[in-house]
């Protein structure tokens, strides 16, 4: 199946949930402060990062905060 994360495209071989593509693509971990995580223009608490499995075509968008100026 295909999706987009933060406008690549990547091609995922099986159905896994959020958590486990954020982890796998971008090293993510769900304990790290200062992120939001869109789907499908939907934003998705940390709390359902593990049980959201992810579909074809869907679109995922992270940001993550940064300090300085």
């Amino acid at each position: 199946m295909k999706i987009k994360l933060n406008d690549k495209e990547l091609e995922i071989s099986h159905s896994i949930t959020l958590e486990e593509l954020l982890l796998k693509e971008i090293n993510l971990s769900p304990d790290k402060k200062g992120v939001a995580v869109a789907v499908n223009d939907n934003i998705i608490p940390k709390n359902d990062w593990k049980n959201l499995k992810i579909n074809d075509k869907d679109e995922i968008l992270v940001i993550i905060a940064a300090q300085g100026g």
